[in-house]
């Protein structure tokens, strides 16, 4: 599952109702209990934006001349919220990879005071920082308690999980000292190959390697300079699935009938590449990340609305099914595809 990053409706809070204000879960959890009751997972994958602030959230009040009045806090706690949604026999067996909006440090939104009205007006993000990637190791740890077991790539959001039905890298995209994170994935790549050949890997991330807007010109795509690398990799390793967050839709590339020109001569010839991103958070329908299919017909399967997939791993196969919230909250399988 992808994306969720709940939102609070800014608008509505002047400083007398902000301190009672709480994060609305319900959709989330309606939807939430729904698919674990239908599916009854052994294992969840997140794959990252989680919450929305990382608790940094800090809502500046200013009047129609610019003066300051208040400075407020965010007053729930995001992540016990969301965590809390977690049942207790899967707390163990959630894996998240961590997102830029799980990677905030602070962030300042600023907006004016309509006093008449009692509304908040022209709201806008006046501050962004991200935490330093060498701190996530200890920052998921005491989210997730159980990925302490994990092996981690220093200090940074980069970890290694085995199962035994399973290999799973989790890599953290915002970690721009590339050459220890290659290093270190191809290693764990390396000893899986060896150690583990008859067991599945995945490998997940909250940023695509491929993407639905203009390839080379996304700024917002934060693994393009190493896509290249990535791509031979996870080939010469045999990696079954690459699954990435972040972009707000559902869609698989295909592997043979990519344009060569799209991505500078690198064509997936093993590895499956699928984003998972949008489990309760769609982008405004005329966002044009809702529309690939205008820049890219690289697309095989493309879906804009709120979606989940499900992997079940046998002796011989890894069988993959995506499933899209169609009209009157019914659930439709929207892909499906298997790796021997």
């Amino acid at each position: 599952m992808g994306d969720v990053q709940l939102k609070s409706d800014l608008k509505r809070y002047n400083s007398k109702e902000w301190k009672n204000q709480k994060l609305d879960t319900f959709q989330f959890s309606t939807l939430f209990e729904d698919v674990l009751k239908i599916e009854k997972p052994d294992f969840i994958f997140q794959t990252g934006d989680w919450v929305n602030y990382n608790n940094g959230l800090f809502l500046k009040i200013i009047d129609r001349v610019g003066i300051e009045l208040d400075v407020l806090p965010l007053p729930y706690d995001e992540w016990r919220f969301m965590n809390k949604s977690i049942p207790y026999e899967l707390k163990e067996n959630f894996f998240l990879t961590i997102g830029n909006h799980d990677s905030y440090k602070e962030i300042i939104l600023e907006g004016i005071l309509v006093s008449e009205a009692d509304i908040l007006a022209n709201i806008k993000e006046v501050k962004l920082d991200l935490n330093n990637s060498e701190s996530k190791k200890e920052f998921l740890i005491n989210k997730f308690h159980h990925l302490a077991k994990a092996r981690f790539h220093k200090n940074t959001g980069t970890y290694v999980i085995e199962k035994d039905q399973f290999t799973l890298i989790s890599m953290d995209g915002l970690d721009r000292n590339r050459k220890p994170l290659l290093d270190f994935i191809e290693e764990e790549l390396s000893q899986h190959q060896k150690f583990y050949p008859e067991k599945k890997l995945i490998v997940i991330s909250h940023y695509p390697i491929f993407t639905g807007r203009l390839k080379n010109t996304d700024e917002e795509l934060v693994l393009a300079d190493i896509r290249e690398t990535l791509i031979h990799l996870f080939d010469k390793y045999k990696v079954d699935v690459y699954i990435n967050g972040h972009e707000h839709f559902y869609l698989r590339y295909k592997n043979e009938g990519i344009k060569i020109a799209d991505f500078k001569g690198v064509v997936p010839k093993y590895t499956k590449y699928m984003t998972v991103s949008n489990f309760v958070n769609p982008y405004p329908r005329e966002f044009k990340r809702l529309m690939p299919q205008k820049y890219d017909d690289n697309a095989l399967i493309y879906f804009s609305g709120i979606h989940y997939s499900t992997l079940t791993i046998s002796d011989i196969s890894l069988e993959v099914k995506t499933y899209g919230l169609i009209e009157n909250n019914f659930w439709k399988t929207i892909d499906y595809f298997e790796i021997k």
